[in-house]
């Protein structure tokens, strides 16, 4: 059992502008200051604690839709918190696992904000085992060559 924090994050007007989960919230604004352009303009946040990894996953994707914060609906931010949302909700390990590959192989797809095709088939049958949503945008398709000169 992991406690585990739900945090808010607002900016200098009182904005929410992102809600998240980590067992580590000060860790966590750490790396979204290294890795996102939004992150400097929190200057407040809100932490509220939870016993288990799964009733924060819960709580946090409830505030999400409830609150719809704009840095998690906003360009590649959407992407990002997709796949970070999709990994949390089967957990890393477990995604590692059914895949064959390694946990640091999730973590770095989630960070690029796309899972590679090839895992697509693995995934879809674990949401639909797990009643979860397994959007296909979330892979990193190739498209077609529909120009003439591909003929």
């Amino acid at each position: 059992m992991t406690r585990t924090a739900v945090y808010r994050h607002y900016d200098a007007q009182g904005l929410l502008l992102y809600v998240g989960m980590s067992s580590n919230p000060t860790k966590r604004l750490y790396q979204h200051r290294c890795r996102s352009d939004w992150a400097h303009r929190v200057v407040r946040s809100e932490v509220d604690w939870f016993e288990t990894r799964e009733a924060a996953r819960s709580e946090e994707a409830r505030q999400i839709r409830k609150l719809q914060p704009p840095m998690q609906i906003a360009g590649l931010n959407q992407d990002i918190y997709n796949t970070h949302v999709f990994a949390d909700a089967f957990g890393r390990k477990s995604m590692s696992e059914a895949l064959g590959v390694g946990v640091k192989a999730i973590s770095n797809a989630v960070v690029s904000g796309v899972f590679p095709p090839p895992w697509f088939d693995t995934l879809e049958t674990l949401s639909i085992e797990r009643n979860i949503e397994c959007p296909r945008d979330l892979f990193a398709w190739r498209r077609a060559d529909t120009s003439e000169d591909a003929a």
